[in-house]
């Protein structure tokens, strides 16, 4: 925030932000110059007291000082400046009110309209996980309190609950907020630093989240055990177990095969071509997923309901946790990434082409200069090992 003596020279020019004038007298400028308030901003007893006094076409410098004189005198009789503008005014307009005090609340959408579109975010999950911890953690705590009073206090009170018991969310949490505080720097709704920048006191305040939690690896089963389970998914071929048997089958993540339609399949030449906006390593063409004499075999077995292979009940694709929840129910407590783990620890084991392996995995391979040369996606090679993979996941299933 600026602190300093305003002039009525500068009172148009300056730039967005939030200047002090003395005695309580603020002037705000927003929308990239187009608002240009006053407003009356104390503490008092420990509390923000907080008014808007107009603009500044309506207002002069010299006016708005005597005015806020007036104020300061009518506090120190005990009357309140809302009171106080009251009965000189007539009752302030809420929606005015409310203008002239942003708050998370009322910036909400359009800042995150704003991230959204920066982001670019290949699927729809992120923009609903930032929504989901912002209006769960956030907004009910801090949503209502102006965004250039937002300080480490504040912050605190929204991470400190959950820092130590839900650490990854917490810092989750912590670095969205920050994005949404940096956003109202940009507009010129606050000034100054950034109270949730990690990198800033709240370091000297909570102890790193790698102190609390070491990262955890996915559980895998061992490769023994992915027979027995792909027996039990393929003897009762519902829609949902099938939905895991291909992740295993074909090694891939949750949020690609539960998204994958039906034109996205050459059954003629055997390939799975999977849409740029899926691929978590930002490539810019299809992959090219091998189909096994398995996968061609499950892909059989579901009925063409909808565009969508694994379409769920009321949503466009059945919802990603139900993979999980399978795997779980059958007694296996893991993940589908554990799942890529087992097939990561078979090519291993059985001494499969390392590269193409990775490759399979969908795993960038070798550094900078490495991935230059190695522009192939080593198809045929793939093919070969995703076929072996299979036939071992099947090996109790075709006895």
């Amino acid at each position: 925030m600026s602190i300093q003596k305003l002039t009525a020279n500068k009172l148009r020019t300056l730039p967005d932000g939030m200047y002090a004038d003395g005695n309580g007298l603020f002037l705000r400028v927003q929308y990239d110059g187009a608002g240009r308030t006053w407003v009356y901003r104390r503490k008092v007893g420990g509390s923000q007291v907080r008014v808007g006094l107009g603009p500044i076409g309506q207002m002069s410098l010299d006016a708005a000082r005597k005015l806020v004189a007036r104020i300061n005198d009518a506090m120190a009789e005990g009357i309140s400046p809302k009171d106080f503008l009251e009965s000189l005014y007539g009752p302030k307009d809420e929606k005015e009110e409310e203008n002239n005090t942003p708050c998370l609340n009322s910036i909400f959408e359009t800042a995150m309209k704003d991230i959204a579109d920066l982001k670019r975010w290949r699927n729809e999950d992120s923009e609903r996980q930032w929504r989901s911890n912002m209006q769960t953690y956030v907004l009910p705590v801090i949503g209502d309190i102006p965004l250039d009073e937002i300080g480490i206090k504040e912050v605190l009170s929204v991470v400190e609950p959950i820092w130590n018991t839900k650490t990854e969310t917490a810092s989750r949490v912590l670095g969205r907020l920050a994005t949404f505080l940096n956003w109202a720097n940009v507009h010129g709704y606050r000034s100054g630093e950034n109270p949730a920048q990690w990198n800033g006191k709240i370091a000297m305040i909570l102890p790193s989240p790698n102190r609390i939690k070491e990262k955890k690896h996915h559980a895998a089963i061992s490769i023994d055990e992915v027979q027995v389970l792909c027996k039990q998914l393929w003897e009762k071929p519902i829609q949902g177990n099938l939905a895991v048997l291909l992740g295993i089958l074909t090694a891939t993540r949750v949020q690609e095969f539960l998204d994958a339609k039906w034109e996205e399949f050459d059954f003629e030449n055997r390939i799975w071509y999977m849409p740029p906006e899926r691929r978590k390593d930002g490539k810019g063409i299809p992959l090219r997923v091998p189909l096994s004499n398995e996968v061609l075999a499950l892909l059989s077995k579901l009925p063409h309901l909808t565009d969508y292979v694994f379409p769920g009940m009321f949503a466009k694709t059945m919802s990603k946790t139900t993979p999980c929840k399978i795997l779980k129910d059958k007694g296996y407590n893991v993940t589908m990434h554990g799942m890529r783990s087992t097939f990561r620890d078979w090519a291993a084991t059985t001494r499969q082409d390392w590269v193409a392996s990775e490759k399979a995995l969908s795993h960038s391979v070798g550094n900078e200069v490495t991935q230059a040369y190695l522009r192939t996606d080593m198809l045929d090679e793939r093919r070969e090992i995703m076929q072996k993979w299979a036939d071992h996941c099947f090996k109790l299933i075709n006895k």
